[in-house]
């Protein structure tokens, strides 16, 4: 709005932010008119790009995330087997070619890079080199000082754009692996079916 953006400006000179000789010609119409006008073409320009990269992210599972509870364990045994599982996880179709872990232990948060490798094959086509490289923050959330029963609760975020079904199937299998380990009985996530006839994984 052109008044506003008067007021703003005036305020602004009036505080010494804007040089005195700001007043005129804020207080022109024709400068403000065009101002405004220009101003409008420039956030109409810059949403017509942002909106649809936005809407890109938010498909791909930008900053998504899964949630695990851990009931009748205490947070301490929690966090211990999320960092086991975090810095030694086993896969059965990949193989892992880099594994880096940060630890956090105050602010009880995990961030981890992993890169994976394998080599599909489909029955009458040649082998496919397939490569993933995830970067992912785990934290174990808050324990609530108004209820100190209740269960551990671990989220797995993505920190890039990612597709969903493959967040989901990382997650539950690292949700999977920390259960394990605290003796509980989780159901191990099965791999995704694709699109066409599954391949046979070959390691290299």
């Amino acid at each position: 709005n052109p008044r506003d953006f008067v007021s703003i400006a005036v305020r602004l000179v009036d505080e010494g932010a804007l040089p005195a000789e700001c007043r005129s010609a804020v207080l022109d119409p024709p400068f403000v008119r065009d101002l405004a006008m220009s101003i409008r073409r420039r956030l109409r320009a810059a949403l017509s790009v942002a909106l649809p990269a936005a809407c890109v992210a938010s498909l791909l599972g930008g900053c998504a995330s899964e949630t695990a509870t851990f009931a009748g364990r205490p947070r301490d045994q929690v966090w211990t087997a999320m960092v086991a599982v975090a810095e030694q996880p086993e896969y059965q179709d990949w193989r892992m070619l880099d594994n880096v872990v940060s630890v956090d232990p105050e602010r009880e948060k995990i961030v981890l890079y992993r890169a994976l490798r394998r080599v599909a094959v489909r029955p009458g086509s040649d082998k496919v080199r397939q490569d993933r490289e995830y970067q992912f923050e785990i934290k174990l959330e808050p324990a609530n000082p108004k209820d100190p029963d209740a269960p551990a609760t671990v989220v797995f975020a993505t920190l890039q754009p990612i597709v969903p079904a493959r967040l989901t199937d990382e997650a539950e299998r690292y949700f999977a692996s920390v259960a394990e380990l605290l003796g509980e009985v989780k159901e191990t996530p099965q791999p995704r079916p694709l699109a066409t006839e599954p391949p046979r994984d070959v390691r290299e």
